[in-house]
């Protein structure tokens, strides 16, 4: 009644003015709310493309997990490894659900595997563009070998290697064992045609994979290749030039 009473006392005019503004209302409420969006929407693009320009949603990572590690950088992990790429990142802050931590281990078990083919597949291609292009070209000289001491380990001063075997080389355990604990770089020249039996080498002679390229490389050859550099007497090992 009252309702009724107000819009009696109005004049025409009034009441225009009162349904004016109240239109007025709801499109500025419209416009405030579009706007909300908008913005929203703005931040997301922006937050996404400066990820992707840094190479990190490369990881897949979604707009909320951006943002996550966004967050986590910024925090103590910052100070502790400043490095660490996300999904590492993400799998190790606090408050991180087991289930989370799963499935970024799964999605990095996956990245890496891509990388470990890719670079595999372009090592196969370079190893069989030099035998194609240079195969008759010694890839090192090798200087005359070393005398073993009494131990039966060669003594070498030199912090730098060349290690040159045939597969398989049982004696060659306690030498490279030695120069690991003497804190030395090594090449190995290993004499065999395949891989694995190169990797399960590696893993006989106590090589950690932590020490590949920084400490040890590992280096396929064959034979022939040795004895066309001078090296006839295996395993022989020379100082690095």
């Amino acid at each position: 009644m009252r309702q009724e009473s107000l819009c009696r006392s109005l004049t025409s005019g009034q009441l225009l003015l009162c349904v004016f503004c109240f239109l007025l209302s709801v499109n500025a409420y419209s416009d405030s709310e579009t706007y909300t969006v908008e913005r929203e929407s703005l931040n997301k693009e922006l937050l996404m493309t400066q990820f992707n320009k840094k190479g990190v949603n490369a990881w897949g990572l979604n707009f909320k997990e951006l943002q996550e590690y966004q967050r986590v950088i910024q925090g103590n992990r910052k100070f502790w490894s400043p490095n660490l790429h996300p999904l590492a990142a993400l799998g190790m802050r606090e408050g991180v659900t087991a289930s989370e931590r799963d499935a970024l281990a799964e999605k990095l078990v996956h990245i890496e595997r891509k990388r470990v083919d890719r670079e595999i597949a372009f090592e196969e291609a370079f190893q069989a563009a030099n035998r194609r292009l240079y195969s008759h070209v010694p890839l090192f000289k090798a200087d005359p070998p070393y005398s073993n001491n009494s131990e039966g380990t060669p003594s070498l001063d030199s912090m730098y290697l060349n290690y040159y075997v045939r597969l398989p080389c049982p004696e060659c355990k306690k030498p490279i064992q030695q120069w690991l604990k003497q804190d030395k770089q090594i090449d190995l020249y290993i004499a065999s045609t395949s891989d694995k039996a190169i990797r399960s080498f590696a893993k006989e002679m106590g090589i950690s994979p932590l020490l590949v390229p920084s400490k040890v490389r590992l280096n396929k050859t064959s034979a022939e290749a040795l004895r066309k550099a001078g090296i006839t007497q295996l395993p022989q090992v020379d100082v690095r030039r």
